[in-house]
């Protein structure tokens, strides 16, 4: 079954239910956005949009985007310090 079969519909008030659901009982991204037919990306923008916190793990949430590694993040780094009062 193709993942993003509902990508770009409107979410329903149950999906809303069934995505809230599934994150709090510690689905990943990826097991929640097969199981609703939308996208990872799609999964993490509504659990956002509607505020949901995902359980605490041991390992980092896997809804959140991937820090920056390198270059990248030394520079992010170097600008948060340089903000800082």
């Amino acid at each position: 079954m193709n993942a993003a079969l509902r990508n770009g519909q409107p979410w329903s008030t149950e999906e809303n239910q069934r995505l809230r659901e599934m994150v709090e009982s510690g689905m990943t991204p990826a097991e929640v956005a097969a199981a609703l037919e939308r996208t990872v990306v799609g999964i993490r923008a509504k659990v956002k949009a509607l505020g949901i916190r995902p359980p605490l793990r041991s390992r980092p949430s896997t809804f959140l985007p991937p820090v920056p590694q390198g270059r990248v993040a030394e520079r992010a780094l170097a600008l948060e310090v340089a903000q800082r009062p």
